[in-house]
């Protein structure tokens, strides 16, 4: 999966439900197992805003316990920083990151997530400033008919 997918892909409802049952019905039995919250976790940080909150509150339960490999860890915090992408927030998507490309066998993953964002931010720069001119230019134009018709 192309990791420029990941920031503008949603999932299809069907994966989340089938993700969110298999947690509920190990949540209703106990702890759910690291797999479960993983799976959910993953779907609900490419589905829509709230979503991707709760996504990245159980990737940070995650990472916060015990018993998981370093791989695992690697993945929440690949995700985790999918997930802050997601939210604008990208400094701390992009720092996050830096922490993972240390690591050879997610270093592809990361930069390629890096750069994706990084043409985020230069694309959404684009628009916010093509916000603010024409927000600028309508002040422009409104002040100009004013003062003509005060002449």
């Amino acid at each position: 999966m192309l990791a420029d997918d990941l920031l503008r892909e949603t999932v299809d409802d069907h994966g989340l439900k089938v993700a969110e049952r298999a947690f509920q019905t190990e949540l209703s039995s106990g702890k759910p197992s690291a797999d479960a919250t993983f799976l959910y976790a993953y779907f609900l940080v490419r589905s829509k805003e709230s979503d991707v909150r709760l996504g990245l509150s159980l990737l940070s339960d995650l990472l916060n316990g015990n018993g998981s490999s370093k791989d695992d860890k690697l993945d929440y915090l690949f995700y985790t920083a999918v997930g802050h992408a997601r939210l604008k927030n990208f400094d701390f998507a992009l720092s996050l990151l830096d922490a993972i490309s240390d690591n050879d066998a997610f270093q592809e993953r990361a930069n390629a997530l890096k750069e994706a964002i990084e043409k985020r931010i230069l694309k959404e720069s684009y628009v916010n400033k093509g916000v603010i001119f024409s927000i600028v230019g309508g002040i422009v134009i409104t002040l100009a008919t004013a003062l003509l018709r005060l002449r």
